[in-house]
């Protein structure tokens, strides 16, 4: 069972005591007294002062509030001394509270006047308040109660679309964090990014949060809280931005669909608190944070959270393993791993990873989602059979074709080559009805298969010997290693055209022939694999039918694609 439990905190300080109304779960709300504490003050105090002494490396422009001659002994006292503090205080709440395996604290401290208070409370490290000898609280910060604001869940599978915004990196790696959000594409994610390219970040790049629809947004880069309500974050060297400024673009990224923001960056309360009351989810670093730390903050959490844990469970995870994988940094720095925290409202319920991609365990086309009733353990065994095949297909191809890369760059003048093999011919993308553009030997296939407008059908084209084989093997890579993270993705098996020798045969009769002579499937599970469209069809080798059949096999295909393949096509 899991306990949830409200605090509003109504009025008071540290030196008098507060006054609270306290609620667990749906039961009826009390009003209860927390006494005076104000050592709390104190140690918190001299635990931050020290704490930004001997930060290394962090994600800020500066430090501040330097002290001199600080012993890491003393630090850690203090930091003990201070979770001692809190754990006494919090007595009175601790006996109202049954012990269970999890329980989560909202803590609303809206009506709080006294300011060095109400920034004390936000930044104390609550995760330290033990229920018993091996239950911890996970605390969430609501600044205000707000209106519900329903989450906008999608009812059909789709990918989480997710903007990375990549601001100032001075003296920081925000690399690293771009590199992890690239990879959530196999857990099910379209990611793009802020700037598109290896420019500075602009003031006008936010438009992209009105002209296009998000789920999430993670902000890596320098942040600064001002007065303890402004937030602002470093676009590049020379320019900030205060999300007061764009507060109208936000509302509406909200209204089509924003639901979390992260910000992986320093001091990020004051950012919090000017987004609060929109409604979305926000995670933020309470204090300066190690450029050490944060990357790998970010990777636990995005990887419990893209498990389908909530964000609550994917916090503290992602805490744990901090502590357990890496006890060097508690050791230097205690209490570092208590500085993320969740913010929102208290009347949002932040959605899981399935919720987002449309896989709540709710109805989809009309019926029950379950995996259990989708695919029997037979059909997993033929899926995972024949994705291997494929994967070790590609593999083998896009070795022979890096070969062959490397023996053009033989005869390639030294000045000339590139340090790392980069594609070296052209390929141009087609979309919709948008002009025919090249694609940068650094851009990715997958950005393009991942447009909105393509919806997984993508027609590449070159002349004889460009590279789309190749192409189609970068993409279709990338495509297997999705699918075998996620079973309802379509499987990606590739074909050559050349062999519909038949000008009268459908395409779903050659699929199914070609499946059993390439990959030795069955007729009958073949059938079910495209009649159950399972398949993602990567179709090569156009040019090399007759001219005068070509007209023909694409009628066919036309054909095959005329009848809803919704999981989609991939094709020369």
């Amino acid at each position: 069972m899991e306990n949830q439990i409200k605090i509003y905190l109504n009025s008071g300080n540290f030196q008098q005591g507060f006054h609270l109304t306290f609620q667990l779960n749906n039961t009826p709300k009390i009003t209860i007294t927390l006494p005076a504490r104000p050592k709390i003050p104190h140690l918190y105090q001299n635990w931050q002062k020290q704490y930004t002494f001997l930060i290394p490396t962090p994600r800020a422009g500066f430090k501040k509030n330097q002290v001199t001659n600080i012993s890491s002994s003393e630090y850690f006292h203090y930091y003990q001394a201070l979770c001692q503090e809190i754990n006494i205080w919090f007595t009175p709440i601790k006996t109202l509270i049954p012990h269970t395996e999890k329980t989560t604290l909202i803590l609303n401290t809206q009506n709080i006047s006294d300011n060095q208070s109400k920034e004390i409370l936000h930044k104390l490290p609550w995760g330290e308040i033990y229920l018993s000898e091996n239950q911890k609280i996970e605390t969430i910060l609501s600044f205000n109660e707000g209106k519900t604001t329903p989450n906008i869940i999608s009812e059909t599978p789709r990918q989480v679309r997710i903007l990375g915004i990549l601001g100032d990196n001075t003296s920081i790696k925000i690399s690293q964090d771009k590199d992890l959000i690239q990879k959530l594409r196999r857990r099910g994610a379209i990611p793009k990014f802020l700037p598109q390219s290896n420019q500075e970040l602009k003031r006008q790049d936010f438009a992209k949060l009105w002209d296009e629809t998000w789920d999430i947004i993670i902000f890596s880069g320098h942040s600064q809280t001002y007065q303890q309500q402004t937030g602002i974050i470093h676009l590049n060297s020379q320019e900030y931005l205060d999300f007061q400024e764009i507060r109208n673009t936000l509302i509406t990224a909200k209204q089509q669909g924003l639901q979390l923001a992260i910000f992986n960056s320093y001091d990020g309360l004051g950012l919090a608190q000017q987004l609060a009351d929109i409604g979305i989810t926000i995670i933020i670093w309470r204090e300066i944070t190690p450029d050490q730390v944060a990357p790998l903050f970010i990777k636990y959490f995005l990887t419990y959270f893209t498990d389908n844990n909530s964000v609550y469970t994917a916090m503290k995870q992602a805490r744990q393993k901090l502590q357990e994988l890496h006890p060097e940094i508690e050791e230097k720095l205690p209490g570092v791993t208590q500085l993320p925290i969740i913010v929102h409202h208290g009347k949002v319920t932040p959605p899981t990873w399935s919720q987002l991609r449309g896989r709540s365990g709710g109805r989809i086309g009309g019926a029950d989602w379950n995996l259990d009733n989708l695919l029997t353990r037979q059909e997993l065994r033929n899926r995972k059979n024949l994705l291997e095949a494929v994967k070790y297909e590609v593999v083998a191809r896009l070795s022979q074709s890096l070969h062959n890369q490397m023996e053009v760059l033989i005869n390639v003048p030294k000045q000339f080559q590139p340090q790392q093999v980069k594609r070296i011919w052209d390929v141009s993308v087609k979309i919709g009805d948008r002009p025919t553009l090249k694609l940068s030997r650094d851009a990715d296939i997958i950005d393009v298969f991942d447009d909105s407008v393509v919806g997984g059908r993508l027609l590449i084209l070159g002349a004889p010997g460009s590279g789309k084989t190749t192409t189609l093997l970068e993409l279709g890579q990338e495509l297997v290693i999705r699918a075998q993270m996620d079973v309802e993705l379509g499987i990606p098996v590739f074909f050559n055209l050349s062999s519909w020798r038949d000008d009268k045969q459908s395409i779903e009769e050659w699929l199914v022939e070609e499946l059993r002579w390439k990959y030795g499937v069955s007729r009958d599970i073949g059938k079910r694999l495209v009649e159950g469209k399972q398949l993602l069809p990567m179709l090569d080798g156009l040019d090399e039918l007759e001219s005068s059949r070509q007209g023909l096999c694409v009628e066919a295909i036309n054909r095959f694609l005329s009848g809803s393949v919704v999981l989609g096509f991939g094709g020369l």
